[in-house]
């Protein structure tokens, strides 16, 4: 009677402690775990940043492998150029944005060069979101050095984000723009396609640039509601873990509110946030979020085996 009193005792206070910590740091419980799984043996459930021997970002998909991936070539570029307080800085932001020029195909683009099974994508393919990056840190190169020619370079990567012109965007119905970097709706490379346009304008001031994202930006008010899923806004494509990636894609739309104010998106920030500061169990439940689920499964269990070594009865 008293070891089961102390089974149900345990599994009662794990699971209210699991439950607490899930609520306060599941993103980065979710994180850590990823990282130490790909650190022990190079594979993982999430994606993870890692570089090559000369510094070049590289990054781990599920069911991918490690890889280049020049969207996050550009931003790591884009990074550098905006903090370039020290030499170091300097010379990474130069390293990588010659990286970005020297990988340029014969379309002016810079390709994926894997495969993405997730989204049925053969090698090499095309993103909006990579280009949008790769435009912009070629610009700041062009200023930085005084040389018109990134500046060529990140042009033509503009030109071919216009439906009109390329094949990496999409004109709707209505005259607004959705820009493609996976098949269907890829919501984080809309949000980073339209961030990066308007960069780029209040840099380059490319009156093209400012036209595509006011068009983008009306996509996305008009839209909103079809790009949620239970409530929420998630990627299909993306895997860092579903309440980081729904807080990363808030925070997105929170800049991009910033700079373009719709009481529309306004009003569906607010009503994502409520969303995470839920009971994380509701919130597993309301979404159908099964990996979420397994994963606080696995901790609540990992936890009462803990406690159960501190409640046994010695016989």
């Amino acid at each position: 009677m008293r070891k089961h009193k102390a089974l149900w005792l345990s599994l009662i206070i794990s699971f209210l402690f699991t439950a607490f910590i899930w609520q306060i740091a599941e993103p980065e419980i979710v994180e850590f775990v990823g990282k130490t799984c790909f650190k022990i043996t190079k594979h993982s459930f999430i994606e993870v940043a890692t570089e090559d021997a000369a510094g070049i970002p590289m990054r781990y998909y599920p069911h991918v492998g490690i890889v280049y991936d020049p969207e996050y070539v550009a931003a790591e570029a884009s990074r550098c150029y905006n903090t370039r307080l020290e030499p170091i800085r300097e010379q990474r932001f130069l390293q990588l944005s010659e990286w970005l020029i020297k990988h340029i195909d014969s379309t002016g683009m810079i390709a994926q060069t894997y495969d993405f099974p997730p989204a049925l994508l053969k090698a090499p393919w095309y993103s909006a979101a990579t280009q949008s990056a790769a435009m912009l840190a070629l610009a700041q190169r062009a200023g930085f050095q005084r040389n018109a020619e990134p500046l060529s370079l990140a042009q033509r990567m503009l030109q071919q984000l216009d439906p009109k012109v390329g094949k990496i965007s999409r004109a709707e119905s209505d005259s607004t723009i959705w820009f493609i970097s996976y098949p269907n709706y890829s919501v984080k490379g809309m949000l980073n396609t339209l961030l990066n346009l308007h960069m780029y304008y209040v840099l380059v001031g490319d009156p093209q640039a400012k036209d595509l994202f006011q068009q983008g930006m009306c996509l996305l008010k008009n839209k909103l509601n079809n790009l949620e899923d239970s409530g929420v806004l998630s990627d299909r494509y993306t895997r860092i873990g579903e309440r980081k990636e729904q807080r990363q894609l808030t925070s997105q739309l929170e800049k991009l509110n910033e700079l373009s104010p719709s009481h529309i998106i306004r009003t569906k920030i607010a009503l994502y946030k409520r969303a995470d500061k839920q009971f994380v169990l509701f919130q597993m439940l309301s979404q159908r979020a099964g990996g979420r689920m397994l994963r606080f499964f696995i901790a609540w269990v990992l936890c009462s085996l803990l406690i159960q070594l501190f409640l046994r009865v010695p016989k």
